[in-house]
């Protein structure tokens, strides 16, 4: 996320969800955001085409953009972003993917007593970077695809619970289409490269199990795809290793040969040296 002194110095920060100067309201549910059109086209390829008019979206004097179509939280983060350089993480009413064992429609707790953090918070965090980046996948904003898939790789290796990596996988597979691999690829190098964390022992309580896999056919394919390729590199860097290994005994053994013909020459030159000396003593 950007730093401190960045936001201070972006001159759109003060604006965030500010009406001071807005020309566009961006209404997605019952929420209405109070927007600027010169923030949105600078950074959106979307949002620079819909003010243009190229796209039927303004309506009701050109002044309003509906967004019907996606959560209110992850529209307001989007602008947080387009507005700050940064976001921050909010899955309060966050409508999450169903898991294999849970009922349809769940939604990230929102009634936790005394208005206080609510334990979903951190299982749900990797699942709302991925919702973020088809958010901005969808809206053509590079910046924020960047952002999020560089926030969805941390939070994704601080899961710790099966449910909010199940989330996750959902997400990033049934969210994005599949040429879109940023996140796919993400969460599949994770797992190949720390099995043993994802899938523990059976007296362990696992984190990648069999519902997952079921549940999402491409995540399995792929697992499966990567698990032999890394088994083939892992092949080729032993090939390479014995090849490297016979070459060097070869050498070894070259140069114990070498040196056992310098050390019979040797013993030859002493010898006659000895004879040579031993006629010497005699004249």
């Amino acid at each position: 996320m950007a730093s401190k002194q960045d936001n201070k110095d972006n001159p759109y920060t003060s604006l965030y969800l500010s009406p001071e100067g807005s020309d566009v309201s961006i209404i997605c549910g019952d929420s209405i955001f109070p927007a600027h059109k010169k923030v949105l086209m600078n950074q959106s390829g979307y949002f620079k085409c819909a003010c243009h008019e190229k796209w039927k979206i303004l309506v009701e004097d050109k002044k309003k953009i509906v967004l019907n179509d996606d959560q209110p939280v992850l529209i307001r983060k989007m602008l947080q972003f387009l507005y700050t350089g940064s976001y921050t993480v909010d899955t309060y009413g966050l409508n999450v993917p169903d898991l294999p064992t849970e009922r349809p429609n769940t939604m990230v707790k929102a009634d936790y007593p005394n208005g206080g953090k609510f334990p979903d918070q951190e299982i749900y965090t990797p699942c709302f970077h991925a919702m973020l980046y088809a958010v901005a996948v969808f809206y053509e904003i590079p910046k924020l695809e960047d952002e999020t898939v560089k926030n969805f790789r941390q939070s994704l290796w601080q899961i710790r619970e099966k449910e909010g990596f199940q989330a996750a996988v959902i997400e990033v597979y049934y969210a994005t289409t599949p040429g879109e691999r940023k996140l796919r690829d993400c969460v599949v190098d994770m797992v190949i490269r720390h099995l043993e964390f994802f899938y523990r022992k059976e007296s362990e309580p696992q984190i990648l199990d069999h519902d997952i896999l079921d549940y999402v056919p491409d995540f399995c394919r792929d697992i499966c795809i990567a698990s032999m390729m890394a088994n083939r590199r892992f092949e080729s860097e032993l090939f390479q290793y014995g090849c490297a290994h016979a070459h060097m005994k070869d050498k070894v053994a070259r140069v114990g040969r070498e040196n056992s013909e310098l050390r019979a020459e040797l013993d030859q030159y002493k010898k006659r040296a000895g004879e040579v000396d031993t006629l010497a003593e005699h004249d």
